[in-house]
């Protein structure tokens, strides 16, 4: 199991510190997939922390492939 996998499963036991270490891992990388796409900085902030939380309330969906 890779340590994506492993903080997943932490999350999904109710771990603040491993969700809050997969945002840590992907905050960067989903900002700038969203700065991209909407130039406005403020905006592209706003939209990215949108997608962490629906991660949040989505992660018991995730397919463990």
């Amino acid at each position: 199991m890779d340590d994506d996998t492993q903080l997943i499963e932490a999350v999904l036991k109710g771990s603040r510190v491993a969700f809050q270490t997969l945002v840590e891992g992907y905050q960067y990388y989903v900002f700038t997939i969203v700065l991209r796409i909407l130039p406005l900085r403020e905006e592209a902030e706003e939209v990215a922390q949108d997608v962490f939380l629906k991660v949040n309330k989505t992660l018991d969906s995730f397919e463990r492939k």
